[in-house]
């Protein structure tokens, strides 16, 4: 069995003395996860189950979200925080049937023309089995266009 915890690789290019990670990982403790300045950027490698966690970095006893993300959401306090998506993986199986390629799954398909048909051939369904257009009770068009 493989192991379910992914490395994810936190990267600070700000500034600050003390920086850490916080997020719903780690209950949002400044102490669990410290970053070390490594090359001119802030970084720590933290080990996560699958799944989706908001997170933000500890700068100088306030939290900043991650500037590098591209996800982000407000909290009910009007905070900003990032989110970080944390994938499933299983490493490939010898038999495992090739990827197939990336589309919608599930998508309903639209109809061809709205309400069926277009208006012309609905019309013309009318007239034809209609006839002559006092006996129909609908009024008399005309005749088949083509």
């Amino acid at each position: 069995m493989w192991s379910t915890l992914r490395a994810v690789q936190f990267v600070y290019r700000g500034d600050g003395d003390a920086v850490a990670v916080v997020g719903s990982f780690n209950h949002w403790d400044p102490q669990a996860h410290p970053l070390r300045r490594v090359d001119g950027a802030w970084q720590a490698t933290v080990y996560l189950p699958p799944g989706t966690y908001p997170y933000a970095f500890a700068v100088g006893g306030r939290r900043v979200p991650d500037p590098d993300s591209r996800r982000a959401l407000r909290g009910p306090l009007g905070d900003r925080y990032s989110i970080l998506v944390v994938p499933e993986h299983r490493p490939a199986v010898k038999g495992d049937a090739p990827a197939s390629p990336a589309r919608p799954v599930n998508r309903p398909r639209a109809p061809r023309h709205p309400g069926g048909l277009p208006n012309d051939l609905r019309e013309r369904r009318h007239r034809v089995r209609g006839g002559a257009g006092e006996a129909s009770g609908r009024p008399d068009r005309g005749g088949c266009r083509r």
